[in-house]
Order: C-alpha cells, then sequence, then structure tokens
C-alpha cells in the first residue's frame, strides 16, 4: 500500500484515503517491517562476512529457495501496479482494489514470504548459527508485519479483501498451489465479482 514515514506515534504508513474511508483505514503501523528489513541486512553481511559448510542437499535447496523468493519479491511489483487501480504518481502498492493474479493467487502476502524464504534460502547456504538466528528472527517480523498488513487491507478493502483471504492463504504456498491446481476455471473470478457489489 502507499508510504510514507510519518504519523504523530512514529512510523508509519499513509495511503490517500478511499471516498468514505475512516482515516484509521488509511495507515498502517511498519515498525515490525523496518525490524525486518535491518534484521534482513544484517544478514545479508553477515552472510558475506561468515562462511560455514553446507550439505550438498541444503546448498541445491537454498539455492531453490532463492529463485522462488526472488520471484515472489519482485513479480508484486508489476501485478500490484497493473491490476491494483492505482493511480498516477502513486507508488505501484497503492492498490484501491484487490489483486488476484500472479503470486496473489497462491499467497496474500507474497513479498513478505518472499523475504522469508531468502532468509530461509541463505540460512540453508551458509547454516553459521548467527546466520540461522538472523534468519529465524528476519522471518518472525516479517511474517508479523504480514499480520499487521492483514488489519490494514481489511480496513481499506473491505468485502472485496475478506473475500479473497477466505480463499486465497496468507503464507501457505503449498496450499495456494493445492487450491489453484484444484479449482475449476472462473471459481475466483465469479467470487472476485460478487465480493465487489
Amino acid at each position: 500500500m502507499n508510504g510514507k514515514n510519518t504519523g504523530p506515534r512514529g512510523p508509519e504508513r499513509q495511503m490517500k484515503e478511499p471516498p468514505g474511508a475512516p482515516e484509521s483505514a488509511a495507515k498502517r503501523p511498519m515498525i515490525p517491517d523496518l525490524v525486518a528489513s535491518v534484521l534482513m541486512v544484517a544478514l545479508l553481511v553477515a552472510s558475506a562476512l561468515i562462511d560455514a559448510p553446507s550439505l550438498p542437499i541444503a546448498t541445491a535447496a537454498g539455492v531453490a529457495l532463492l529463485v522462488i523468493a526472488i520471484y515472489l519479491v519482485v513479480s508484486p511489483l508489476f501485478f500490484l501496479a497493473r491490476h491494483g487501480d492505482v493511480r498516477d504518481g502513486d507508488p505501484f502498492y497503492g492498490t484501491r482494489e484487490v489483486v488476484t493474479s500472479g503470486p496473489y493467487r497462491l499467497v496474500r502476502h507474497p513479498q513478505y514470504l518472499g523475504y522469508c524464504l531468502l532468509a530461509v534460502g541463505l540460512a540453508m547456504l551458509n547454516p553459521a548459527p548467527l546466520i540461522v538466528a538472523l534468519a529465524l528472527a528476519t522471518s518472525v517480523f516479517f511474517y508479523i508485519q504480514s499480520v499487521h498488513e492483514e488489519r490494514f487491507c481489511r480496513q481499506h478493502l473491505g468485502r472485496a479483501y475478506e473475500s479473497y483471504a477466505e480463499r486465497v492463504p496468507r503464507f501457505n504456498l503449498a496450499a495456494g498451489l493445492i487450491r489453484l491446481i484444484t479449482s475449476r476455471p472462473g471459481d475466483s473470478q465469479e467470487r472476485d465479482a460478487s465480493a465487489g457489489t
């Protein structure tokens, strides 16, 4: 959603309010996001400075997680801007509609999940105790931020987001893939259309 680091109670992200939205719907806390970001930077620095041997299977799994993480972190940049009814001049995450395409068909918070997978992938490539601890802490704080984001999305996007949240898991990529594979074509579009009314 939209971001400016201003607010009377510390750093908050603000959005331009949709017509009739209460003021509280236009703000979301970003403290867990800031903590997670600092931890991620520390994890990246530690990964560059510390070298611990990894088992070949862990290395392969770590590389696979990094590839998935890159898709989950980068692709929302395009899907939010293209499908989220973002106003001219607003950042890509300033959506006014629920986005249900791309990675958002699988999980509700693909970027946060991607950051978690990135952290775990780095720990699998370099399983030094400090790196593993930083990866776990980073993942916990990104998950906490996703919970805060849920409240914001429910307030900002209303019933359409509620309907979306009933169908698509927050973080469980396996459940999202199974749901996608086993669903009938047109199911999500019909539900999305009825949620908007």
